[in-house]
């Protein structure tokens, strides 16, 4: 798969990762995106309504029930599948 780097997702706001996803063609069905906090710790406790503590090295796999990336938002909730601490 590409490998796309974005230096706009260094040390930025929640909404920048949105926009960015927002803009993934709709033809992928799956995303890997890899990030820094305290941004990336941020979107995980938008989208649970939950405090979770994120540190380095930990994942997060979401599904997200939409037909385009389009649709991902601070607001939506997806289903958070697992959450992996080292």
């Amino acid at each position: 798969a590409p490998i796309d780097m974005r230096r706009a997702l260094y040390l930025t706001a929640p909404r920048t990762y949105i926009d960015e996803v927002r803009s993934l063609p709709d033809d992928w069905s799956r995303v890997l995106i890899v990030g820094h906090n305290p941004t990336i710790e941020s979107l995980v406790n938008l989208w649970t309504d939950e405090e979770h503590e994120f540190p380095t090295a930990g994942v997060a796999a979401w599904h997200w029930d939409i037909e385009s990336w389009r649709e991902v938002s601070l607001d939506a909730r997806p289903e958070l599948l697992a959450l992996w601490r080292p």
